[in-house]
């Protein structure tokens, strides 16, 4: 497709240039905080491409807004590696991501069905299939599982929720992980019951999947502590990647 070449070749700084579209001139962007009725297509997608044809071969979006492309190039094995931030908006009852890189923007119709999702560059007639990555369940630990040392699959997710109140100042911070499986995506799940301030759970989401191979031990240290003073909790995990 020529405009998702251009995009490509736009993001390997092939070209200088930026990308406009008379489409998307008048989105409406996500408000942090806001509610929504459209579905997001968090996680990680993949498609098979054919020999010599450009295009994502992989792509994570992260619940913090940040995203990572594996782009396939007409070289085959020139495999582009990208990240960067992103944003949800919409526009006339359709429902875009707008993938920044640089100072470009690239906006993206979806659709969501199931494990498929569908994109189509704006102002284009061109649509293509992405499928959720294949995996096994995500590896889901808590407070109980301090200390322990848990094997996952090569693709699945590691989720750690720990409960937190930040509105006391206190909020967990990993202090030591290592350089290749990262410090994962962070967010707040506030409370259902309960009034404003009484607390809920810090959610801790690493991806498994990387250019580089991730097999093997990683141990991963964390601390419940206000910015500055002593940590009030510590917890530990050792995570052993598995190869499928």
């Amino acid at each position: 497709m020529k405009s998702l070449v251009a995009f490509a070749a736009s993001l390997c700084l092939m070209v200088g240039i930026g990308c406009t579209s008379s489409e998307t001139d008048d989105l409406i962007y996500e408000t942090g905080g806001g509610k929504t009725d459209a579905v997001r297509p968090f996680g990680t997608f993949e498609q098979d491409l054919p020999s010599g044809r450009e295009g994502f071969e992989r792509l994570t979006l992260n619940e913090d807004r940040t995203y990572e492309v594996i782009l396939q190039t007409s070289c085959d094995s020139c495999l582009q590696h990208l990240m960067g931030t992103y944003r949800f908006a919409a526009s006339h009852g359709k429902q875009y991501v707008v993938i920044r890189h640089d100072d470009a923007s690239f906006s993206f119709e979806y659709k969501l069905d199931g494990a498929k999702l569908q994109l189509r560059e704006a102002d284009s007639d061109d649509w293509f299939t992405m499928t959720r990555a294949a995996g096994a369940a995500a590896l889901e630990l808590d407070a109980d599982d301090n200390g322990g040392k848990f094997d996952v699959k090569e693709g699945s997710q590691v989720v750690l929720r720990l409960p937190a109140n930040p509105s006391t100042g206190y909020d967990w911070t990993i202090t030591a992980t290592d350089r290749s499986f990262g410090y994962g995506t962070k967010s707040f799940e506030a409370s259902s019951n309960g009034p404003v301030g009484s607390g809920g759970t810090t959610k801790f989401v690493w991806e498994t999947v990387s250019p580089l191979s991730l097999v093997g031990e990683h141990i991963v240290k964390l601390e419940y502590r206000r910015a500055s003073g002593p940590a009030d909790q510590t917890f530990e995990m050792t995570v052993n990647v598995v190869a499928p």
